[in-house]
């Protein structure tokens, strides 16, 4: 988990939660500094503009938490704040190739942190703090993803899709496995009704890897823009599930 320091001269940024007693509660990044860190800790990055920064509860580092904590955020965001203000979001290889295929226009208005850094902002720093970590359930937020995504991907693909979602890929810790006999079994059940209602889409088994290593991140944008049904296991694998093309909180289920 990262977690950061924020203070503006003698007042500290403090994280709270409404419920602490729930299950899913966790910090959302921002703890309070010992004296020493924000009464002696010279900038190493000045930032002149004004800014935007939130941090969800998850690493941005960690492919299906980026995508359903903190996207969801970020375009919730970039709706209600000017749009000249700018993003400080930690450096992430991961989210700089989500955001270049998403909206490639946008990078334009990051500044990317690495860990470890202290930041003085000369402008308004605008502080946002989830009201519930994780946020991957706040469909409010979500709906202003899938808006952001229409925007930049109006189109309709062409050819269609059913995915089926294993977790044997590469990438996966191998936990929440299917066991084998069964998900032979769902696979053939999902073609058999493909079948009987004679389905034109191409069905396909989705692993996360290509050709034995980790599937570009554009191609599984591509591929699940394409579907009409995703089934799968929880997994960080089926969060691509949030750029079907006309997906909407009336047909999505967990």
């Amino acid at each position: 988990k990262v977690q950061a320091h924020i203070w503006n001269q003698d007042e500290i940024v403090e994280c709270s939660h409404p419920d602490k007693n729930s299950k899913w509660f966790t910090s959302c990044g921002l703890i309070t500094p010992d004296d020493d860190v924000w009464h002696n800790q010279p900038a190493t990055l000045d930032l002149y503009s004004n800014y935007i920064f939130s941090h969800s509860w998850f690493e941005s580092k960690n492919f299906g938490h980026f995508i359903h904590d903190h996207l969801p955020n970020i375009a919730w965001m970039r709706t209600v704040l000017p749009t000249t203000s700018k993003f400080i979001l930690t450096e992430s290889e991961l989210a700089k190739k989500i955001f270049s295929v998403l909206d490639p226009e946008f990078l334009d208005r990051i500044e990317w942190v690495p860990l470890n850094e202290t930041i003085q902002v000369h402008g308004l720093l605008t502080i946002v703090v989830p009201d519930i970590n994780p946020t991957a359930m706040e469909t409010k937020l979500i709906q202003y993803l899938w808006k952001w995504i229409m925007e930049k991907h109006p189109i309709a693909p062409e050819d269609r899709t059913i995915i089926w979602y294993t977790r044997k890929g590469p990438d996966t810790s191998h936990n929440r496995l299917v066991d084998e006999e069964q998900e032979k079994d769902l696979i053939g059940i999902i073609q058999k009704k493909m079948e009987n209602y004679g389905s034109s889409e191409q069905f396909v088994i989705y692993g996360g890897s290509k050709d034995g290593h980790t599937m570009p991140f554009e191609e599984q944008f591509e591929l699940f823009r394409s579907a009409m049904v995703a089934i799968g296991p929880h997994g960080n694998g089926l969060a691509n599930v949030l750029w079907m093309y006309g997906l909407s909180s009336d047909n999505c289920e967990d």
